[in-house]
């Protein structure tokens, strides 16, 4: 019987012991027995006794047919079973697999926003002592009468209907956040509201350096 050469092999898919089940049919060898077995009372009334001893071989072989196919299916069922428990468990494994190197993505794209924090919190922090000695200069200048020295203020270019006002007005608001993460930095009248700085809310500044 075909159906039990599969039975041989190891490691086969649950798909292939499927397929294999499909292949086996108990019913036509039960047919066959029942045909033998009509026939075998056919020749008790008419045949010999070496016809029937005949049909009687047969039926053996047949009967034997049907309970190697019983148990046949039995097999393959527990094995199919056992296959879809294995194929559970590797896609299980291979999702396992996908989802480490999501995170290895995940921990090397939270790297670069880190290193982008730390890279605009050192920009605030220069901004914030650019800013402070700008304006020191610009109060030296003033006390001596230079106002003429005097370069204009960023908030002096705000509401400017060129690309540098409009950048002006923008530093001006991440002037206003460096005063919030760094207290007494910058007059809390000046300090800028807006959608721009949703990004830099998060930040995490040093509070070294600040002045009432």
């Amino acid at each position: 019987m075909s159906f039990l050469g599969l039975l041989k092999k190891s490691n086969l898919t649950a798909a292939e012991l499927r397929n294999a089940v499909t292949k086996i049919s108990v019913r036509d060898l039960e047919a066959t027995v029942a045909e033998l077995e009509a026939e075998r009372r056919r020749l008790l009334l008419d045949g010999t006794d070496d016809q029937v001893a005949g049909v009687e071989a047969k039926i053996t072989i047949a009967n034997r047919d049907v309970e190697r196919a019983c148990a046949a299916v039995e097999e393959y069922t527990a094995r199919i079973a056992e296959a879809e428990a294995r194929e559970r468990m590797a896609g299980l494994e291979r999702l396992a697999a996908e989802n480490r190197g999501r995170r290895a993505e995940l921990r090397r794209v939270l790297l670069d926003i880190h290193e982008a924090a730390a890279a605009l919190a050192a920009a605030l922090v220069s901004y914030r002592d650019l800013d402070r000695a700008w304006h020191d200069t610009s109060r030296v200048l003033g006390d001596a009468d230079r106002h003429d020295l005097i370069e204009p203020s960023l908030q002096d270019l705000i509401g400017a209907r060129d690309g540098e006002g409009a950048a002006a007005q923008f530093g001006h608001q991440v002037a206003g956040l460096a005063n919030a993460k760094l207290p007494g930095y910058y007059p809390r009248e000046y300090i800028g509201s807006g959608s721009k700085l949703a990004l830099l809310e998060s930040i995490k500044l040093p509070r070294t350096g600040a002045s009432s």
